[in-house]
This record gives structure tokens, C-alpha cells and sequence, in this order.
């Protein structure tokens, strides 16, 4: 999958950082041998403190454009221009990559019913149309990342969105494909306890956006 990540991407030089977060596969030896820098958890955190380690990164780098993306081979790193073209023609701040928008291999699955309710609820909340709050791949403009009150451990992708919501940033999606996993395994709780997780996260992030 690195190696598919463009080196530019509409005249813009990208930079890959791989995140490792308590990993105990050769995720780490295999992208050292790419080339690409790693920053490593010692310890498995969650998923929102290593997005967390990557957005401070990309804020000493002055990345003018931060594109997250799973690194399960479920979103393809050649639609990457997909995400980043709205930030840069201005029509954007954030932009999520939508499979409800474009191709979703596992449609009809309960997994798919499960985004579409939350990503339901979501619209709900922020009064705008949000097809797919659990994207994993998205761009959002470099300057903004600072307004982000970021604290879940997991599930982050919703906080991410509501707190963008929040801070009055552009907000778009654009179609993307996403398929079935093809490395590693999941490392989402039991299926039960998933969803009631993800609710837990966008009250929490929805509350304390509140006025008192």
C-alpha cells in the first residue's frame, strides 16, 4: 500500500507517515524499509491519541494539507486527489471520503446499516447532510488542525467531524471506494459494545460543544 501513495498530488509534494499504535505485527520494519518515517506507540493507546501524534507532526511540519487513511488496504491511496482537490480550489476545510458516495463493497452488511444510523444522527446534530461519519479517509485544511479539542482514545472520527462542525470549517464530501479488508484485524470492540461506544463519543463531543 505505500507504495501506491503518490509522491505529489496536484503539484503538492506529499509526506508519509506511518503510525504505529502498539502494534505487534512487522508494521513498523516494513515501512522503515520503504523508506517512510514511523512514529511508534509503545503501548497500544486507540486510535484518536495516534491521530493525535500524527496531526502534532503535521503541525511541526507546517503540512498544509493533512490526509488521513487507513492502512488496512480498504480505501485506495490513488483516490488520495480525491480528498485533497476541494481544500485546495477553497471549497473546503475538511473533506471526508464517502463509500455511500461512491463504492462500498461490503453494502447490506450490518456494518453498513450502523454508519448510516450514525451517520443519520450526525446530520441530525450538525443540521447539514454527512452520508458516511466513519470515513477513513479524509483531508482537512493544516491551519484548522489547532481548533480541534481532540480527547477520545478510539472512535475518533466522529470527533473529529462534530469538532470541525463546531468550529465553523468548510465541510465536504466526495465520493471514494472503499473494499474489504485486506491486512490485519480488526481492532474494534464486540459488536455490541462497538455502537454504544461510538454513541458514547459523539454525546460527549456534542455536549461539551454546548453552551453552559
Amino acid at each position: 500500500m505505500l507504495g501506491r501513495v503518490p509522491e505529489s498530488v496536484l503539484g503538492r509534494e506529499t509526506k508519509t507517515v506511518v503510525l504505529v499504535d502498539g502494534a505487534t505485527d512487522d508494521t513498523e520494519a516494513v515501512a522503515l524499509r520503504s523508506g517512510v518515517p514511523v512514529a511508534t506507540l509503545a503501548v497500544r493507546l486507540g486510535k484518536g491519541d495516534a491521530l493525535h501524534v500524527g496531526f502534532e507532526i503535521a503541525r511541526l511540519e507546517k503540512a498544509e494539507i493533512v490526509v488521513t487513511i487507513d492502512a488496512d488496504g480498504q480505501y485506495q491511496p490513488e483516490e488520495i486527489e480525491r480528498v485533497v482537490k476541494p481544500v485546495i480550489d477553497e471549497e473546503a476545510d475538511f473533506v471526508i471520503g464517502s463509500r455511500f458516495l461512491g463504492y462500498y463493497e461490503e453494502a447490506g452488511s450490518v456494518r453498513h446499516l450502523g454508519v448510516v444510523f450514525f451517520s443519520r444522527l450526525v446530520s441530525l446534530l450538525t443540521r447539514r447532510r454527512i452520508t458516511d461519519c466513519t470515513s477513513g479517509l479524509r483531508a482537512i485544511r493544516g491551519a484548522e488542525l489547532e481548533k480541534l479539542d481532540l480527547r477520545e482514545e478510539q472512535f475518533e472520527t466522529n470527533e473529529v467531524l462534530l469538532e470541525a462542525h463546531r468550529n465553523g470549517l468548510r465541510i465536504k464530501e466526495v465520493p471514494c471506494s472503499m473494499l474489504k479488508r485486506a491486512e490485519g484485524e480488526s481492532k474494534k470492540p464486540p459488536r455490541l459494545w462497538y455502537p454504544m461506544e461510538v454513541m458514547w463519543v459523539i454525546v460527549r463531543t456534542w455536549l461539551r460543544g454546548r453552551p453552559a
